[in-house]
């Protein structure tokens, strides 16, 4: 079968299955959450006043017949070739998507129900991890146990791997076609379980998604001795890393932190960590994604004062963790610079400084 062009843009998928009589099933009903406030030794940053209450919209799935999946971070299409909306962030994200601004390519055709875990960044650790697997969550999973799964034609061996530790194993994946190049088909399916977003836009998880990463991914907390404490490093990173990081790194040790790069460790193993971690401190970035495994802990994140980001805030918050922030100065590349007299007073201030408790 030909492809075309692009028909339209279904704003809700709710409203359209409902309006056709398709399946729709809320799975988690919408929810306002008045979250704790994040706390710090210094001035408190706007950034995160907008996050202090958030409204999450119903989470739910939807049966669509003759569905098309076309692209990188691919869309969903209803079968006269209308994008959802509901495929990817927002408006803006959905235009730019290259699938709707060129000619779809002819259609592979397969049989059956499937189940949709595809969506946008999904090459992403943080957006992998907290946007998409979760969507899991929605789908009839144990109910269609057949049904194969599709996923990002670009999914890793460590993405693989989280799968599989939520109960989808290899042989039940069918990738996605990937970037639309030359006459590279859409896919096309005979009825297709879409979920929606599991929040209202990124890095604002609720609290069903953290419980239920950990519930599948995690490893139960030890008992009957001491809980770690980590520093996450981002020396393996190119942007976002900790300028004086010797010193930091000595000043946690005093104080029982050891380091750990997550992105040098299996994934099972980074989750085991964080399962065991009391306490974390670390920069900004992919390598707190693990923060869903502990339980109970104090989380210490350090800012750049060039990019504030509350989305370890928001999971932080629906963990039950104790949420501390500490805003440096800035460093070349968007590192930051660690005022070890404020760390000393945060850590005070948490209950975390060498012999408290």
């Amino acid at each position: 079968m030909l492809g075309g062009r692009v028909s339209g843009v279904v704003d809700s998928v709710a409203h359209l299955a409902a309006a056709e009589g398709w399946p729709v099933e809320v799975v988690h009903p919408a929810q306002t959450v008045a979250r704790r406030p994040p706390r710090t030794v210094g001035a408190d940053h706007p950034a995160f006043e907008r996050l202090l209450t958030w409204e999450h919209p119903p989470a739910f799935r939807a049966l669509i017949p003759s569905a098309r999946i076309a692209g990188a971070d691919p869309l969903v299409f209803t079968r006269d070739r209308r994008a959802l909306l509901e495929s990817t962030f927002d408006r803006y994200q959905l235009d730019r998507h290259e699938a709707m601004r060129r000619r779809l390519g002819p259609t592979r055709r397969r049989r059956g129900r499937h189940l949709a875990l595809v969506g946008p960044w999904s090459h992403n650790h943080y957006h992998w991890f907290l946007d998409l697997l979760p969507r899991l969550a929605l789908l009839p999973v144990a109910e269609e146990p057949d049904a194969p799964v599709v996923v990002p034609a670009s999914v890793s061996a460590l993405q693989r791997q989280s799968l599989e530790l939520a109960g989808i194993d290899a042989g039940r994946l069918v990738r996605a076609p990937g970037p639309l190049r030359g006459l590279r088909p859409e896919l096309l399916v005979d009825e297709l379980w879409f979920p929606s977003m599991t929040g209202r836009s990124t890095g604002n998880p609720p609290a069903w998604v953290v419980d239920w990463l950990r519930d599948r991914l995690a490893p139960d907390a030890p008992t009957g001795r001491r809980r770690r404490r980590l520093y996450v490093s981002r020396a393996d990173a190119g942007s976002r890393r900790v300028a004086d990081e010797e010193r930091v790194a000595a000043l946690l040790s005093e104080h029982g932190f050891e380091p750990i790069l997550p992105g040098a460790l299996p994934l099972e193993e980074q989750l085991a960590r964080f399962a065991e971690a009391e306490a974390v401190v670390g920069a900004h970035g992919a390598g707190l994604v693990g923060l869903f495994a502990a339980r109970d802990a104090t989380v210490i994140e350090l800012f750049s004062p060039e990019y504030v980001n509350g989305c370890y805030y928001a999971m932080s918050d629906a963990a039950g963790h104790d949420y501390w922030y500490l805003v440096g100065a800035p460093a070349t590349g968007g590192d930051v610079v660690v005022d070890l007299d404020a760390l000393e007073r945060t850590l005070a201030a948490a209950g975390l400084a060498a012999g408290a408790g």
